[in-house]
């Protein structure tokens, strides 16, 4: 991470994020980040619809974990929010995974041995994150319906 920028403020109270650190947080042009302050420290965080109101996301995937018998993760646009049944850490998604969410389209993948369908949440024409559903078992019409079914829902409450 860099430390010890120094950044002057503007005259209409601009402040530059260094590119080393956009890269690093993957902070594009149109991102959206969350500013407060915490005692005299002011923080700043990519904001992500779908890590601030999580408690129905978190009830979803274990509806769908329950239903369709397979592992349910809920993504913003590269780390894991949620991953029904295990306390994540927001970990990071591979990149592959990055790329089918940056197509906009639903798609099948195998990684290691797994069975994945990433399904992206797009609101607004912008994309949120995805749901994504892995299984050592054949992925049929059944799941990938429920999933994007689950999708759209998704993407209504954000609305």
């Amino acid at each position: 991470m860099n430390l010890g920028s120094i950044r002057r403020i503007d005259e209409l109270g601009r402040i530059v994020i260094p590119k080393g650190i956009r890269k690093e947080l993957k902070i594009e042009a149109g991102d959206n980040l969350e500013i407060y302050t915490k005692s005299e420290t002011i923080i700043m965080e990519k904001h992500s619809e779908l890590s601030k109101e999580i408690e129905v996301e978190r009830k979803m995937a274990k509806t769908l974990k329950e239903l369709l018998k397979v592992d349910v993760l809920i993504t913003n646009k590269e780390r894991i929010i949620i991953e029904e049944g295990k306390k994540n850490k927001e970990k990071k998604l591979p990149e592959e995974i990055i790329e089918v969410i940056r197509s906009r389209k639903g798609a099948n993948i195998k990684i290691n041995d797994l069975n994945l369908y990433i399904s992206p949440i797009i609101v607004n024409g912008d994309i949120k994150g995805s749901l994504i559903i892995k299984t050592d078992k054949k992925i049929d019409e059944y799941i990938i319906s429920t999933v994007e079914t689950m999708t759209r829902f998704l993407i209504k409450y954000i609305e």
